[in-house]
């Protein structure tokens, strides 16, 4: 009788965790790094955050980076503004950051265009600092998404010198949506938008939709399709 609650007890329980993994999250999976040496020695390389933002974008990727590295590392990295210190990460564009306009970095930004970013481990003032820079807040947002994905891989973060930047200029997600709710086909279930609550309702879905693209840098997509309804053209929809 006990093996058999025992049994059912675990069979409940893994049931639980398996409903519980919807796959909704995708690769943007925080979730606190299991090998405690990576972890550890990221916990003494990342130890307080620089990020000056204002616009909507860098406080997106704002979010992004406290959130990410308080799933990952288990911390609340203290935030400064213009304070350096050994571990520290600092984020943003010469426009954005008087710190980053000042440093070396930005004569290195120069050929990373609009959408390119740069992630470097340097050494200032006797302070060895991680930066994160761009010439756009575009850019910042990218290697943010970067940054993440190398703590998510357990790549190691101590002496960094990374650079990229996109070869096409649009890189689109197509949708084969319709106005009424349905796709195209019929194969990828309701359209992502609700256009009845747009543009005053912007859900969760919607944001993470963003996210998920921004972080492969897809920088725009196709909302309908080919056949779409004229009325998508129209200035209440364009406004949508």
């Amino acid at each position: 009788m006990k093996k058999r609650i025992f049994y059912l007890t675990f069979l409940i329980f893994f049931a639980v965790r398996v409903q519980a993994e919807d796959g909704y999250r995708l690769w943007l999976r925080y979730d606190p790094i299991s090998d405690k040496t990576v972890f550890n020695s990221y916990r003494n390389t990342i130890k307080q955050l620089v990020f000056p933002a204002k616009s909507a974008t860098l406080l997106a990727a704002r979010t992004e980076i406290s959130n990410g590295i308080k799933g990952l590392l288990q911390i609340q990295l203290p935030e400064k503004e213009n304070e350096l210190a050994n571990g520290t990460l600092l984020i943003g564009t010469p426009a954005s950051s008087k710190l980053i306009n000042f440093l070396p970095v930005k004569t290195a930004l120069q050929g990373l265009g609009n959408e390119g970013y740069l992630i470097q481990t340097i050494t200032t003032n006797q302070k060895k600092i991680t930066v994160i820079a761009a010439n756009t807040d575009v850019g910042v947002l990218y290697g943010v998404f970067n940054f993440l994905k190398l703590l998510q891989t357990h790549q190691n973060i101590n002496a960094l010198n990374l650079k990229d930047f996109p070869r096409i200029k649009l890189r689109l997600l197509n949708h084969w949506d319709n106005l009424d709710g349905s796709v195209e086909r019929g194969y990828a279930g309701k359209s992502l938008w609700d256009w009845a609550t747009l543009p005053q309702k912007i859900t969760p879905r919607y944001v993470d939709y963003a996210r998920a693209n921004a972080s492969l840098g897809i920088n725009g997509t196709v909302l309908t399709n080919v056949n779409a309804n004229a009325l998508i053209l129209t200035q209440k929809y364009l406004v949508k």
